[in-house]
C-alpha cells in the first residue's frame, strides 16, 4: 500500500494521515458540486436514502465515529448508516472493531470509556487496568466472531456488538487471522499459563535501531533527535 512509502519499516497503520471527516457532509458537498444527472423522481431526498461509505487504509475509526456522531445533522434517527473498511492486515481491522467495542461497551461510565478509548488509541503502552480490559473486549469478541463464523450468530444476538460488526464477507484465511489476533490481546495462554508479556521498550530501541542504522549508537551526539 502507499501508506508505507512513509515508513520504509512499516508494520501496521494504526493511525491515520488524514483530520476526521463527516462523510455525509463530504458526499452532499460532492453532490452538490457535480450536481444531480438523474432524474429527480428516481433520486429520493439525501435524508431518506441509506448511507454507505467505503474506507480504504483509515488507520483508525476517526471518519466512522464522526461521521456517527454528527448524522444528526443530515438526517433523523433511524436512517441506515454503513462502513466497508479495508485494510493491509487484518490487524487493523482487529484494532477498528476493538476500539469500536470500547464505545459501546454499557460496563463503564462513559467518560471512563472516552479515557480507555484515548488511551489504547494514541499509546504504545497502556495501565494495568486498560490491559485487563482489553482481554476482557477480546474475550467478548473473540467468542462473537467464532459464533458468526460457525454460523450460529443466534446465539450471540442478545450482545449489541453482532448487530453493529457484519464479519461475514471475511475469507476463512482472514476469519483465522482476526481471531488470532483476538487471543493475542490476551496474556493467559491457557489453564495456569500466561504469554510473555510484550516488551515494548525493547520493540521500540530494534525499530528505531532499524530505521537509523549506524546513526543509532551516535543519536547521544546528535541530541537524540527524532528519538
Amino acid at each position: 500500500p502507499s501508506c508505507k512509502i512513509f515508513d520504509p519499516h512499516h508494520l501496521h497503520n494504526f493511525w491515520g494521515a488524514s483530520p476526521a471527516l463527516d462523510l455525509q457532509a463530504v458526499a452532499s458537498a460532492a453532490r452538490v458540486a457535480a450536481g444531480s444527472s438523474c432524474d429527480p423522481r428516481d433520486d429520493p431526498e439525501p435524508g431518506d436514502r441509506p448511507f454507505s461509505a467505503f474506507l480504504i487504509g483509515a488507520g483508525d475509526p476517526r471518519h466512522v465515529i464522526t461521521t456517527l456522531a454528527r448524522s444528526r445533522r443530515h438526517s433523523g434517527q433511524g436512517k441506515l448508516v454503513s462502513f466497508h473498511i479495508f485494510e493491509s492486515t487484518m490487524t487493523e481491522i482487529a484494532r477498528h472493531v476493538l476500539l469500536l467495542a470500547v464505545l459501546m461497551t454499557d460496563d463503564s461510565p462513559f467518560t471512563e470509556r472516552c479515557e480507555r478509548f484515548l488511551e489504547i488509541l494514541m499509546n504504545a503502552r497502556v495501565r494495568i487496568s486498560t490491559a485487563e480490559y482489553i482481554e476482557r473486549i477480546a474475550e467478548r469478541l473473540q467468542h462473537l466472531a467464532c459464533a458468526v463464523f460457525a454460523g450460529a450468530i443466534s446465539t450471540v444476538l442478545d450482545d449489541p456488538i453482532s448487530q453493529v460488526f457484519d464479519l461475514s464477507f471475511l475469507k476463512f484465511r482472514e476469519r483465522d487471522d482476526l481471531l488470532d489476533v483476538f487471543r493475542s490481546w490476551s496474556r493467559r495462554a491457557g489453564p495456569g499459563k500466561r504469554h510473555d508479556e510484550f516488551d515494548m521498550e525493547r520493540a521500540w530501541e530494534r525499530r528505531c535501531r532499524r530505521f537509523y542504522g549506524e546513526r543509532y549508537d551516535h543519536r547521544k551526539k546528535h541530541g537524540g533527535l527524532g528519538l
